[in-house]
C-alpha cells in the first residue's frame, strides 16, 4: 500500500472496502495490516494471481469476493471464512 494510504486517518476503523475491477495485479502485503478492522472486502475483477500474504492475519475479516481474478489458489486460512467468492478463477487452482 502506498505510504500515502497506510497513514490516511480512517483506514484502522475501515470496516468496508470494495476495489472490485480495477485492474489491479497484486496488493502489497502492508495492506492487511493497514486495514485491521475490515470485514468486508471484494477484490472481484481484478487481475489478481495470488492474495496479499498478510490475508489470513485479518481476524476480523468475514466476507472476501476475490471471484474472477487469476488466482491459482488460496491460503489455507482464507477457505475457513464466513463467506468466501471465488469464482471465475481457474478451475485448477481452487
Amino acid at each position: 500500500m502506498p505510504p500515502c494510504l497506510s497513514q490516511a486517518p480512517g483506514l484502522p476503523s475501515l470496516q468496508e472496502l470494495d476495489l472490485s475491477c480495477n485492474r489491479i495485479a497484486c496488493l502489497p502485503p502492508s495492506a492487511a495490516s493497514a486495514l485491521p478492522a475490515l470485514d468486508f472486502l471484494s477484490l472481484a475483477g481484478n487481475r489478481l494471481r495470488r492474495l496479499p500474504p498478510g490475508l489470513p492475519a485479518m481476524r476480523r475479516l468475514a466476507w472476501l469476493d476475490a471471484g474472477d481474478n487469476r488466482l491459482r489458489g488460496l491460503p489455507p486460512d482464507v477457505v475457513c471464512m464466513e463467506r468466501l467468492q471465488v469464482g471465475g478463477n481457474p478451475q485448477r487452482a481452487l
